[in-house]
């Protein structure tokens, strides 16, 4: 992998890793080559890499059996025109998402239900 050793670089998701061991892998090829990557999800949010997506890849100190990956959302999926402050999360392959807008409003899309479970009272006040 010549020059891609030493500098991140971007590589296809061939699979998630049904490795079990304390961080989340998936299998990523680029310049003809297969290898594994530890995912970073960002604290509180975890989801599972899309096959055929793209990562930047970061071997640490060079060593390709140390790579860290950050998953990038499938371009045919990005949210584009967010006004400056908002957050979308999107599932992009069921297509369910929770905007929070600039305004201060949440909406949430589901081509289906939409369940919320509580181990108490759920509360919805307006104001």
């Amino acid at each position: 992998m010549a020059d891609t050793r030493r500098y991140p670089f971007t590589a296809k998701i061939k699979a998630p890793s049904n490795d079990k061991g304390a961080h989340k892998q998936a299998r990523f090829t680029a310049d003809g080559h297969e290898f594994s990557a530890k995912i970073i999800d960002p604290y509180g949010i975890q989801g599972a890499p899309i096959t055929d997506g793209e990562a930047l890849i970061i071997p640490l100190d060079g060593d390709m059996s140390r790579c860290i990956a950050i998953v990038l959302p499938p371009e045919k999926d990005r949210v584009d025109q967010q006004k400056e402050g908002e957050v979308t999360y999107k599932n992009h392959k069921a297509g369910q998402s929770i905007k929070h807008d600039a305004g201060g409003t949440t909406t949430h899309e589901a081509p289906g239900d939409i369940i919320i479970k509580t181990g108490g009272v759920c509360h919805i006040n307006p104001t």
